[in-house]
């Protein structure tokens, strides 16, 4: 069984405010695959900062997907900005918006430089059967995030002081902001099929999928870029991979994203990371096919029993 993993993070951004948690998060990752989940060097695909644009970004997702077959585990991962745009649909435009990851050359009036949902549907419909996919995304979407700008003193500084936040969120040009002024407007969601796919699992259209989504957090909150323990990550970030390295790897994916909002809420962050997906697959290890209910050694392999 094969893995391979995408791991994505954007500090330096060209014509918007940067971040700074960002490549921290993706050598975050890249560790406990690497510590935890058996993932070689080879296996793991990094690009930061100016290397994330549209192409590239493809083109790693292609390498990603290459070759795949039943049983592989792949990882997706992406820490930056998120936004919004008007929903198209082919040139005219639609009553919704759209939610968005933003690359290193974002521009709202260039469509090669984000992705958008239909991107990710794409990904998603060229699985092999039998493959599981897991999306990490360490960015927010909402406006309602800039409201979270703050200081406050967190409970995971090494001493006391306070941490700076900042929303991993870029405000949509005024047009765009301007039509969901006190309107009932639509969303389409980043996710959206990973998250249609947690409704319909029992459909025979969905019995088959195997991807899992993690978000940072819920749809109307901040996913924050945040001063932690003398240095920059993504709150959700930081806290998932403490939690892996806490269990050792042995933790399944529901297990995982329920201490993760314990440990934000405990720390005074006000975000809620979800979780979508197929059902069948959430109480199973994270990163596995593994069922929680399989006995494993302190290493994580399977207990076999001789008779006789």
């Amino acid at each position: 069984m094969g893995k391979k993993a995408l791991l994505v993070g954007i500090n330096k951004y060209k014509y918007v405010t940067s971040l700074n948690g960002c490549v921290n998060d993706v050598r975050n990752m890249a560790d406990i695959l690497t510590s935890f989940y058996g993932f070689q060097a080879d296996e793991i695909r990094t690009i930061v900062d100016e290397s994330v644009t549209r192409n590239n970004l493809m083109n790693r997702l292609d390498w990603l997907l290459d070759e795949a077959h039943e049983g592989d585990t792949l990882v997706f991962h992406f820490s930056g900005h998120g936004s919004q745009i008007q929903d198209r649909d082919g040139d005219e435009l639609e009553d919704g918006l759209d939610e968005i990851l933003c690359l290193h050359d974002m521009d709202f009036r260039n469509p090669d430089s984000y992705l958008i949902d239909d991107d990710f549907n794409d990904i998603i419909d060229r699985l092999p059967k039998g493959v599981i996919l897991t999306v990490c995304i360490d960015s927010c979407h909402s406006g309602t995030a800039t409201r979270d700008i703050t200081y406050l003193t967190s409970r995971l500084q090494i001493s006391s002081g306070e941490i700076k936040l900042q929303p991993r969120f870029i405000e949509p040009p005024a047009d765009v902001a301007l039509r969901s002024y006190h309107k009932p407007t639509s969303v389409r969601r980043m996710g959206a099929r990973m998250k249609e796919d947690k409704k319909n699992t029992e459909s025979a259209s969905h019995a088959g999928a195997k991807h899992i989504l993690l978000s940072g957090c819920m749809d109307d909150q901040t996913s924050a870029d945040a001063f932690i323990n003398s240095d920059y990550n993504g709150a959700f970030t930081y806290n998932l991979c403490k939690i892996i390295r806490d269990t050792r790897g042995t933790i399944t994916y529901q297990e995982l994203i329920k201490r993760v909002q314990n440990s934000l809420a405990f720390n005074s962050f006000s975000q809620i990371p979800q979780i979508f997906g197929n059902t069948n697959l959430i109480n199973n290890r994270f990163l596995s096919a593994t069922s929680a209910t399989e006995l494993t050694c302190e290493h994580g392999h399977p207990l076999v029993c001789k008779l006789g």
